[in-house]
Order: structure tokens, then C-alpha cells, then sequence
């Protein structure tokens, strides 16, 4: 399969992700909108921190009015767990250099994870898959997150749902996988 091919298989298989992200997306938006962030601010934040869980809690702290350096440290040791995400698939790349495991380590979330340790196959020295599955996924988080900020105020949150996007999302990849196991 050529790189073109491999990437729009990539994209292919982040849409369960992205049907979960654009929600989540927007929630954090909705919650970046009520701390007191622009859609801009919440857009960026989402685009370089990248990381849900540490973002949701970030947005918590800002909210309480505490400073960056607990902000930081949270989200530092929040985020640990993918070093250990992206050590493990490292060892599908033996021939890809540094600079392309570091920026396909950025982009890893608990969800590009997920969807890329149940296709090993496809992800087998390809990176051209994963960067296709990654940022498809990002877009979708940043999307998601701009979104909840523009429209967020427009929403009321117990109507919706908005809670339950989150465990939603892990429900979604959890019965992809199951289906992709038959």
C-alpha cells in the first residue's frame, strides 16, 4: 500500500475516535468558555496541550483561579502514562527516525492508542497510518473544542447529556474493537 493509501486508512479508522472527540471536544469548550477563555484560547490550549483529561483539569484550576505552576505539575505527571503509551509502540518502528517517533509520540492520546494497538498490522512500520489516525483525531479535538466555546453558551448542559460524552467515548472504541476481534 503506498503512503497516500496508508494515511486515508488512518483517517479511516480515527472516525470512532472523532465521533467521540467532537463532543468531548465540545464540552471542554463549553467549560473553557466558562473559566473565562475565548474560543481562540481554547482552540490553542486544545491544539498544543492535546491531552483531555489533563485539559479538563487544567480548566478546573484556571476556574479556581490558581496559578501555572501547579497547572503544569498536574498536568505533567497527568500525562505521564504516555511515555509509557508511546514506548510501546516505538517497538513497531524499528526504521523510522527520531524526529517522525517524536512527533507521532506528541500526538498519542489513550484513544490513538486504543484504535492503533487493536491494528498492528496496519501500523507496523507505517507511520504514514498512524500520522493519518493522529491528526485526523486532533482536528477533531480542536474542532470539537472551538466549537464548544462559539456555540457553548447557546446550550444548556443538562439537555444534552454532555457528561456522559466522555465514558461515551471509551463505550464507542470499546465495541469498535470488540467488532474488529470477530
Amino acid at each position: 500500500m503506498t503512503n497516500n493509501g496508508q494515511f486515508r486508512e488512518g483517517v479511516k479508522d480515527a472516525l470512532p475516535v472523532v465521533l467521540g472527540y467532537l463532543p468531548v471536544g465540545m464540552a471542554f469548550g463549553l467549560l473553557a468558555r466558562n473559566a473565562g477563555m475565548t474560543p481562540s484560547e481554547a482552540g490553542l490550549m486544545s491544539f498544543l496541550v492535546y491531552a483531555g483529561a489533563s485539559q479538563f483539569l487544567a480548566i478546573e484550576m484556571i476556574y479556581k483561579g490558581m496559578t501555572w505552576l501547579p497547572i503544569v505539575s498536574a498536568t505533567f505527571f497527568i500525562n505521564l502514562r504516555h511515555f509509557l503509551m508511546s514506548s510501546n509502540l516505538s517497538l513497531y518502528f524499528k526504521k523510522t527516525r527520531l524526529p517522525v517517533l517524536g512527533f507521532l509520540s506528541a500526538q498519542l492520546t489513550d484513544e490513538s492508542f486504543a484504535v492503533a494497538i487493536s491494528n498492528l498490522p496496519k501500523v507496523k512500520n507505517s507511520p504514514p497510518y498512524v500520522f493519518g489516525l493522529q491528526i485526523t483525531s486532533h482536528l477533531a479535538w480542536v474542532i470539537g473544542s472551538i466549537g464548544g466555546a462559539l456555540f457553548g453558551p447557546f446550550i444548556k448542559i443538562s439537555e444534552y447529556g454532555l457528561p456522559f460524552a466522555l465514558p461515551s467515548l471509551f463505550i464507542c472504541l470499546l465495541v469498535f474493537q470488540l467488532k474488529s476481534v470477530r
